[in-house]
């Protein structure tokens, strides 16, 4: 039997104009606390959002209960509203006035405790919904609407000018000086002492934190950040608007001080007032400077191989440098210039301070942002070319080293050439990394040799440089488009972006028990197969991940994986293949492909990048056939300075002539605007011949003109293949018709065969089969592809025609041999996952010859292999490189009957 949990405290929300003494007297009996929703004490702003009908007496009636409460001893919450559209500031004023009245007034203690909270914009509210009113009556602003769709939506739901007179930041600014003293000084006044008191007490005290300087830093960081990604003001750059935010300045400093006085750091006076002083929020990214006073490290780039160190890291080793007055320090690995202007400060006028930053763009950050210390010098170099600073005496490096100095031995690695170079009685500070991870280590040169003293254990990004890196020897190009070395170990190392024959110095990224994936720094001898890049995303974009191999190489690299993976997962080495053909390929190496998809993210419109799905904004792709890349780049600009909210995919392809087709693919339902929204998109793009738009699950809401377009169907003469850019098709004509007519070749049907084409699509093999004579029936489940598969067939001007079945190619097949059919061909051209259930079913029906085409080799490698078990021999096989500067290639496998 369950015990009953009993409530410490019971809370009601309850409405001030109904309360009577005598309900409060109830509540004290019943362990009750009433909580009330006032909104606002200005009667102004009480009237203008309707709160209630009996203003004066509504705010008076609150000021009897709150008496009563204190008399009887009950508690009770009250909530207010800051930034409420029509808000002025005499009305937020007049809030406050009555607030401190309410709660600090007369009588010097209260039972009571108050939330302030910002006003938020939300969908479907009075609001939302009446939003145009408010907008004309009040000058309300909203600036990011609708808000839910992208970004930070707690700021963005916030992020409203309440009227005309009131800005956002001047909100802000009132809700500071005004509410937060009043939240402030509640703790000291509040004398409830029944049940539940420290429930109460952290209530107050979480409302305390909220006034907090951090807070205000980050809804300031979070400003700035969407006044630059909205391109406003326009004129000035991000880094002076946020120079020039003498706000923000005085509340970054004030949370600086308070994370130093929190963490307890040792460091000298002089330290901790530099950290105090240094406006940290100006030396890192937007989006990182509400944290920016925070004790921790902050990336300055998106691949994270750059940060802003943790406050007490600065502290800790400046404090083993002994760093001060008149002092000069070198600082390895400066980044923006946050740790040398720190130095500064310690050093002061009379010292020198050089900050070496390996990446141009961050030197050349830090050079404007350390404008203001004419004792730092900024350089734009590798941090291991020692010339630059031999002989100094003290040496600070923010990026860890590989060796095992901290263990006695300071001569191993790129240390040796550190300390070398290190002044006699000098000391150098650095995170050692080794294998049991790293250790910021102080090392001090004196005549008796190097003493080291470990200071703890730290975690740095990695070296940038050719001396973190290894020298590696590409062998060959593995199947995913990455290059092949071998490490001194012997094991193996994938490394993108890299050639046969290339000489890369690697970091090495991740470290498996049977290989490593390496990251290329520097390219010191290429290959004899490199070619320069075609495009300006090439190694950022995901597409292509072969551009920089000459075709030579890349069909070479294709060829090989498509033959490896059949003799691993498949048990059949090209020299068992009685017609192993050389690959196919393609007609054309750029401006190819006929069929792209676009991803969308929020203002960003292009491709996947390489490894990750953040979206590389489309400024060209020289594989998209011309006309396809000239409506996909008027496409993404126009979604970019007019998203449609929802949209995650978009999807365009071209037939024989210049026309377009799209489908908007959509990751949430869509929203009342949508409808309307497509219909602008397909009028500001003339290319556009129609649009659909697909639901999240792939359902069809809505047409824009026709979206169906026609290309002529491969050694089909006189059928138009009819398409729609979110049915599947072979996105290269060019190759598809070299692989039409090699699989056709292969099976070669005649007037008495029976052909079964299982998963035929829209009929890309099935009408070059029926065009030899004798029955083609083809098979697809889906009913959009199989359309306009007979769509194609009722304008056929010749005969015969494939006979087209809805069904699944499983299902299909065992129908067939229930009934006794035979059919001599089969062609099989599955999904990318392959048909592993199929090889039973079809040897049940006993082709002669079984055509096995697939996009993926192990795949391919798998069905084949099940084929195999079931009586049926490798013919021929041959691979055509249907996707020109990716790895992709498609195969064919020709199968017979034992």
């Amino acid at each position: 039997m369950r015990r009953p949990v009993r409530a410490r405290k019971l809370w009601l929300l309850a409405r001030v104009d109904l309360l009577e003494r005598e309900d409060l007297v109830l509540m004290a009996r019943a362990n009750v606390a009433p909580g009330f929703g006032l909104e606002s004490g200005s009667p102004e702003q009480l009237r203008r959002i309707r709160k209630t009908g009996k203003l004066q007496g509504y705010l008076d009636q609150m000021r009897t209960i709150a008496g009563w409460a204190r008399e009887l001893g009950v508690p009770f919450g009250a909530n207010v509203i800051v930034g409420h559209p029509g808000e002025t500031e005499q009305s937020l004023r007049a809030s406050a006035r009555y607030l401190e009245d309410l709660f600090l007034g007369e009588g010097g203690a209260t039972t009571g405790f108050l939330s302030v909270d910002p006003f938020r914009l939300y969908p479907g509210s009075q609001i939302d919904r009446e939003l145009e009113v408010w907008r004309q009556e009040t000058g309300m602003r909203t600036h990011r609407y609708p808000w839910w769709h992208d970004g930070d939506q707690d700021f963005l739901a916030e992020w409203i000018d309440p009227s005309a007179g009131l800005d956002f930041r001047a909100a802000l600014q009132l809700r500071r000086e005004l509410f937060d003293p009043i939240v402030q000084a509640i703790p000291c006044r509040f004398a409830y002492t029944g049940p539940a008191r420290d429930y109460f007490v952290r209530a107050i005290d979480e409302q305390v934190a909220l006034t907090k300087p951090r807070r205000y830093l980050r809804q300031l960081g979070l400003w700035h950040l969407w006044h630059d990604l909205a391109g406003e003001p326009q004129g000035t750059t991000a880094s002076a608007r946020l120079a020039a935010d003498d706000e923000l300045g005085f509340i970054a400093g004030a949370a600086r001080r308070a994370t130093v006085d929190q963490a307890g750091f040792t460091a000298c006076a002089p330290l901790r007032r530099a950290m105090e002083r240094v406006p940290r929020e100006r030396f890192v990214p937007l989006e990182h400077v509400g944290e920016s006073a925070d004790d921790c490290a902050l990336p300055l780039c998106a691949d994270g191989c750059s940060t802003v160190s943790a406050l007490h890291a600065y502290a800790v080793a400046y404090e083993a440098l002994a760093l001060g007055p008149g002092d000069a320090l070198v600082d390895l690995g400066g980044g923006t210039g946050y740790g040398a202007a720190l130095a500064a400060e310690l050093v002061g006028p009379a010292g020198r301070v050089l900050c070496i930053e390996i990446e141009p763009e961050l030197a050349a950050k830090a050079r404007e942002i350390l404008a203001g210390y004419p004792q730092v010098q900024v350089v734009a170099a590798d941090a291991h070319e020692t010339e630059r600073w031999r002989g100094a005496s003290k040496i600070y490096a923010g990026f860890a080293v590989r060796g095992n100095a901290a263990a006695g031995d300071p001569a191993a690695g790129p240390l040796a050439a550190w300390l070398e170079a290190l002044a006699p009685g000098g000391r150098l500070v650095v995170p050692v990394a080794g294998a049991g991870g790293q250790e910021l280590t102080l090392f001090e040169k004196s005549e008796g040799g190097i003493c080291t003293r470990a200071l703890g254990p730290v975690v740095y990004v990695g070296d940038r440089t050719d001396a973190a890196a290894l020298s590696v020897r590409i062998s060959a190009i593995a199947h995913g488009g990455e290059g092949v070395g071998t490490l001194a170990t012997g094991k193996k190392i994938f490394v993108p972006l890299t050639a046969p024959g290339d000489l890369a110095a690697v970091e090495i990224v991740a470290d498996a028990r049977q290989h490593a994936r390496g990251r290329m720094t520097r390219l010191l001898v290429p290959g004899p197969g490199r070619v320069a890049l075609r495009c300006r995303h090439a190694g950022r974009c995901g597409g292509c991940q072969l551009q920089h191999l000459a075709a030579p190489d890349q069909l070479a690299a294709k060829e090989a994986t498509f033959y490896s993976a059949l003799e691993r997962l498949g048990g059949l080495p090209r020299g068992d293949i009685p017609d192993a053909r050389p690959i196919v390929p393609s007609p054309a190496a750029f401006g190819y492909r006929s069929r792209c998809r676009l991803r969308v993210a929020g203002k960003a419109v292009g491709f996947c990048g390489w490894r990750t799905s953040a979206v590389v904004d489309l400024a060209q792709c020289p594989v998209l056939a011309p006309a396809l890349e000239q409506v996909a780049r008027d496409a993404a600009a126009r979604l970019r300075e007019r998203p449609l909210p929802g949209l995650h995919d978009l999807h365009l392809c071209v037939g024989d002539g210049e026309a377009a087709a799209a489908a908007l693919g959509l990751d949430r339902p869509p929203g009342r605007r949508l409808p309307a929204a497509a219909r602008e998109l397909a009028a500001a793009l003339p290319a556009l011949q129609g649009l659909v738009v697909l639901s999240p699950h792939g359902a069809l809401l809505a047409s824009v003109g026709d979206s169906v377009l026609c290309a002529a169907a491969p050694l089909a003469p006189g059928v138009r293949l009819h398409l729609r850019p979110d049915v599947f098709a072979q996105a290269n004509p060019g190759a598809n018709l070299e692989l039409v007519r090699a699989v056709v070749g292969l099976l070669d049907p005649g007037p008495a065969h029976t052909v079964l084409d299982l998963y035929a699509g829209s009929g890309n093999f099935s009408f070059a089969l029926a065009a030899r004579g004798g029955v083609t029936i083809a098979v697809e489940q889906s009913a959009d592809a199989l359309a306009l598969a007979r769509r194609s067939a009722q304008g056929a001007a010749t005969a015969p025609r494939p006979r087209f079945v809805q069904d699944d190619a499983l299902a299909a097949c065992r129908r067939l041999a229930e009934g006794g059919e035979q059919v001599d061909l089969v062609l099989l051209d599955p999904p990318r996952a392959g048909a592993k259930e199929l090889p039973a079913a079809l040897a049940r029906l006993g082709p002669r010859r079984i055509a096995c085409v697939s996009c993926d080799p192990a795949t391919l490698a798998r069905d084949v292999r099940a084929l195999r078990g079931h009586g049926y021999g490798a013919a021929a096989a041959l691979a055509v490189d249907m996707f020109p500067q990716t790895y992709h290639v498609e195969g064919v496998v020709l199968l017979e009957r034992a």
